[in-house]
């Protein structure tokens, strides 16, 4: 996994407010899926001819071919044909019931009424209140999946004829697990398939999609779906990423596939479901810290976890800005990559000296001005960071440290040649004037 993605992870994924405290990411491995004809449903306008046979249909209970000729004036052709595209849709089913009583008086009262009828179905009924009738329509569907887990990825283009020559689909017992059920998944109720593979109603959502109009049935009857290893040019990542707040640990998933600039936020997914069994606590992931005598205390409110550290791995945490900053330590997981956002802490006293002493290092020009003024100031901005008071080190110890280290001597210098000699001479030559 890149480096730059990770850094995109820390920063907070979607669906996050803040900065996350921990970032676990491992590649996804992606197939592609051709399946020979999947339905979708679009809704069209209902005929006036139609929903007008359909209120026959309704008000008599059972209406005949004949009843449309007789009631609605229309032709015997047009009757049949309307009839036929009405029983295909669903929107009639063949009945035995005689109709109702009626005072209407027919157009045409020489028609023979015949004896097949046809009643409102459920969907019809709804097609004549609504107005609209639901077509469904089959094409063929090429998509991108990650297996584990199970995510509808990127709807493909259909495949030039130039390019059919493929890699053979993958055996039965080499499809994964998740896929080898794709058509129940697909087939499932919105709510199901949106748990199974992230995918909703439509595949308007899904990058590639919005081309595709309908909503999504199945497979049609009869289909058959082949499954290959995806091409080398489409790779994937998936990225989780764990706040903490008063004690509760709330968690956030995305994925991001090659040349995509924005992660797909996935709210339907458990990030610790992808995670290897022995990852799935947050205790392991700590105890993956590449430092494993790290003592971890509880979280701050700003969303790190504080590191109870000796002198140099102190030191390491304090960033590497002027002022005392929290930072991402790299965890160790096997084949995952992952992150940590620490502050770190002095497990002694000692290395909370050491820790101001590294940090004067930053800072020679104030040193050269005041001594004693930058030493105070940065031994409260370290006491602040670390949210726990403490006493700094006597003086001398501050001067017999500065003076040992000689990147500092000269600024120490500075400072004793402005204090012992420069301001004897300044107040003099004031008191003077």
């Amino acid at each position: 996994m890149p480096g730059d993605l990770l850094d995109l992870a820390c920063q907070g994924l979607a669906g996050s407010s803040r900065p996350p405290a921990l970032v676990v990411g491992r590649s996804v491995p992606l197939y592609e899926v051709d399946i020979t004809s999947v339905d979708f449903a679009t809704g069209q306008k209902l005929p006036a001819a139609e929903r007008a046979f359909l209120g026959l249909a309704g008000a008599l209970g059972a209406a005949s071919e004949g009843d449309a000729r007789a009631f609605l004036g229309l032709g015997p052709e047009l009757s049949a044909q309307i009839l036929r595209r009405l029983e295909r849709l669903g929107l009639l089913a063949s009945t035995a019931e005689r109709p109702r009583p009626t005072v209407a008086r027919p157009v045409d009262p020489l028609v023979v009424f015949g004896d097949r009828r046809w009643s409102l179905s459920t969907a019809g009924m709804a097609a004549f209140l609504s107005g609209v009738r639901v077509v469904v329509r089959a094409r063929p569907l090429r998509l991108l999946l990650s297996a584990d887990p199970a995510l509808v990825l990127r709807v493909l283009p259909p495949l030039p004829y130039a390019k059919m020559k493929r890699d053979l689909p993958l055996a039965a017992d080499e499809i994964p697990e998740p896929l080898r059920s794709l058509d129940a998944s697909l087939a499932a109720a919105p709510a199901e398939r949106a748990a199974a593979l992230g995918l909703g109603e439509t595949l308007a959502d899904i990058p590639g999609g919005a081309r595709i109009a309908g909503r999504l049935q199945g497979l049609s009857a009869g289909a058959t779906y082949e499954v290959r290893r995806s091409s080398e040019r489409h790779e994937a990542w998936i990225l989780a990423a764990w706040s903490s707040l008063d004690d509760v640990w709330t968690a956030h998933a995305a994925l991001r596939v090659k040349d995509n600039v924005e992660t797909r936020p996935l709210a339907h997914l458990d990030p610790v479901s992808f995670l290897p069994a022995k990852l799935r606590s947050v205790e392991t992931w700590i105890a993956g810290l590449r430092s494993t005598d790290l003592a971890i205390a509880p979280a701050w409110k700003d969303n790190t976890l504080s590191v109870v550290a000796e002198s140099k791995i102190l030191i390491e945490l304090l960033g590497d800005q002027d002022g005392p900053t929290t930072c991402w330590r790299p965890l160790s997981l096997d084949s995952m990559m992952g992150r940590v956002h620490v502050r770190g802490v002095p497990a002694s006293e000692r290395a909370a000296h050491d820790a101001l002493f590294a940090l004067l290092a930053r800072r020679p020009r104030d040193l050269a001005v005041d001594v004693k003024l930058t030493v105070v100031r940065s031994w409260r901005e370290l006491c602040a960071f670390w949210m726990q008071p403490g006493d700094p080190p006597p003086e001398p110890i501050v001067r017999e440290r500065l003076w040992a280290d000689r990147t500092l001597r000269r600024a120490l210098c500075t400072g004793r040649l402005h204090q012992d000699l420069v301001e004897d001479y300044l107040e003099e030559s004031i008191g003077h004037a």
